[in-house]
């Protein structure tokens, strides 16, 4: 699947958002694809997925990250991330902590570490939350 070309951007005409979920629709569909030829390997999938991506006409570059993410920097200077995230039965993410026991949800190693290792242990480490709410935590 390759998209088409946007036009380029010019002073009187804006890059579209449009794009952005041109590009993400289509990375979504063909990291599946990938996912599916691999007997669903995800990290040979993202790394496949990349690929393509770079080869998509209106895609400046395209760099995995962790083997989970795809930071995507399109021609006319929009910048996205197509993630993905493997999940538990229970809904959990397996490879950001997850799991729980008698104390609560806790943070637990699961399968391949991070390429990147936190050295300084006074960092704030910030995510998202589900259904609006954001989770701060100092971890020391």
């Amino acid at each position: 699947m390759t998209l088409p070309a946007p036009p380029q951007a010019t002073q009187s005409t804006q890059p579209s958002l449009l794009e952005v979920q041109q590009i993400l629709l289509a990375t979504n569909a063909k990291f599946l694809q990938y996912a599916d030829t691999t007997n669903g390997n995800p990290w040979q999938a993202i790394m496949l997925t990349t690929n393509w991506v770079k080869n998509q006409p209106n895609v400046q570059s395209a760099e995995a990250l962790d083997s989970i993410y795809i930071n995507i920097i399109l021609k006319s200077g929009l910048m996205t991330t197509f993630s993905f995230d493997q999940v538990d039965d229970s809904g959990r993410s397996i490879f950001k902590g997850g799991g729980h026991n008698a104390n609560g949800v806790h943070l637990s190693v699961a399968g391949n570490h991070s390429k990147n290792t936190i050295t300084n242990k006074k960092v704030l480490i910030y995510s998202a939350g589900n259904e609006g709410r954001a989770i701060a935590k100092r971890h020391e």
